[in-house]
């Protein structure tokens, strides 16, 4: 499970625990694996595997979990997250902007994972 310590570098973003609004939680399985959500106090939403690789970013829940969701059609969420749904008819226009962004942070995380 994803474990953030004080001087521990979340997905390779240079991003430490005291930048995360709130511990990494439980949010869902994937291949048999925990999923984690966390986010950082700027507002910066992220959805990662157990090895913290991320599987979204997004500036709010709901579109990190759109997105992990798409790139991972097996993902299955186990926690409620009602009260922070949108329609995706009114993100869709973000949708392109942030599957481009968590690309780019995969890409980052396994060019840092990769030896």
């Amino acid at each position: 499970m994803l474990a953030v310590k004080r001087d521990d570098n979340l997905i390779g973003m240079d991003i430490d625990a005291k930048q995360l609004a709130y511990k990494p939680r439980k949010v869902g399985m994937l291949g048999g694996q925990p999923v984690m959500e966390t986010a950082t106090k700027g507002g910066l939403n992220m959805i990662v595997n157990s090895a913290g690789k991320p599987l979204s970013v997004a500036p709010h829940r709901a579109i990190a979990r759109m997105i992990a969701k798409k790139l991972n059609p097996s993902l299955q969420f186990v926690d409620l997250a009602k009260g922070d749904w949108v329609s995706p008819e009114s993100v869709a226009w973000l949708l392109p902007k942030w599957e481009n962004v968590t690309n780019q942070m995969q890409e980052l995380f396994d060019e840092r994972h990769s030896s």
